[in-house]
């Protein structure tokens, strides 16, 4: 019986996988980000996600709102 439960798992490690993907709206705060990012996590874990994938930039300020560094863009570049 155990021999048969340790083949079954070789095999569906070796076919399959479940990957959760992850899109989320980021904070300037960073600890919120987090918080979210640990939520979403736990989510997935009970749903059985082996790998858990979070865009590159979840825990910093880029693509938020608050866009004051463009003027500085412009004023370097053009």
């Amino acid at each position: 019986m155990v021999l048969m439960n340790i083949a079954k798992q070789v095999l569906r490690t070796m076919s399959t996988f479940r990957l959760a993907l992850v899109q989320l709206e980021v904070n300037e705060v960073k600890i919120k980000n987090i918080e979210k990012t640990i939520s979403f996590i736990s989510s997935a874990k009970s749903k059985h996600a082996d790998i858990v994938v979070f865009p590159e930039c979840f825990n910093s300020p880029y693509g938020i709102r608050n866009n004051n560094f463009f003027p500085l863009l412009i004023i370097y570049y053009f």
